[in-house]
Formats: structure tokens, sequence, C-alpha cells
């Protein structure tokens, strides 16, 4: 009889070239399919939600903090950039600029007074979001739109 513990205590060696790309592909293909199907999930339970309960706003949060914890980890697996690459801080900064434009207008006309005199831009899409159907595809395509700028 072999002896076992030999059978078994040889390491195999790490895969290389297109065995890793493949491992590395498959890695990243079941966490995009983990995301999508909790973004999905998401986007059920919020359509059951009626816009500004805690209901809705834990859904949001949930995403977002979804949203923060899949970039951070990314961040971590991503290669840095080397130091002599020019900064793209003009792309950056009109992304910022606009991001800066519609929260101002949202947080101006939050606190500006009564919700009737300064609309907010949900106040907006009440029309449409007004049935849970459409609560449901508008949170998944503000996901889904969020998924497709961060990897840009």
């Amino acid at each position: 009889m072999r002896n076992k513990s030999a059978l078994f205590s040889a390491a195999r060696p790490a895969p290389t070239g297109a065995a890793r790309r493949t491992i590395e592909h498959n890695a990243r293909v079941r966490r995009r399919l983990g995301l999508v199907g909790f973004g999905g999930a998401l986007a059920v339970g919020a359509s059951f939600t009626t816009p500004f309960t805690t209901g809705a706003e834990i859904a949001t949060a949930l995403a977002i903090g979804a949203f923060l914890a899949a970039e951070l980890v990314a961040a971590r697996r991503r290669p840095r950039a080397p130091r002599e690459a020019p900064p793209r801080w003009r792309a950056g900064a009109a992304w910022g600029a606009l991001g800066g434009t519609v929260l101002a207008f949202e947080l101006w006309n939050y606190f500006a007074g009564p919700r009737a005199a300064h609309p907010t831009l949900s106040y907006f899409l009440s029309a449409v979001a007004g049935q849970p159907w459409s609560r449901g595809i508008m949170f998944a395509a503000w996901l889904a739109l969020g998924g497709w700028l961060v990897s840009r």
C-alpha cells in the first residue's frame, strides 16, 4: 500500500498563463453575478417601498454600501498606475462639478421651503415611479448606471 501522506503532501504548482487568466475571469464573473443578484433583490425590495420612507432609505443605503464595499475590494486588487502616468483630473473635475451642481440643487430645494414651491428631482420622477414595477425598474437602472460609470 502506498503512503497516503506522500500522495497528498505534494503541493500543486500555481497556475500560470491561460489557466491563471481563466481563473481570474471566472472570479470576476462570479463577483459580477453576485452584485447583479444583490442589485436585483434590492430593486425588487425597493419597488415595494414608498418614497421618503424608512424602507426606501434602507434600500438606498444598502445599495450605496454594497457599491462602496465592492469598490474598495476592486481598488485593492487593481494594479497601481505608474508614477509617470499623466493626471486624469479633468474627467474627475467634470464629474465632480456635475455631481456638485446636482447636490446643490437638491439641498437648496430640500431646505428652501415647501416641497410644492421648490420640488426636488425625485418629485419630478414621482409620476413615473407611481407604480411598484416602475420603481423597481428605475432602481435597477440607477444601479446599472452606477455600475457602468464605475467600470469605465
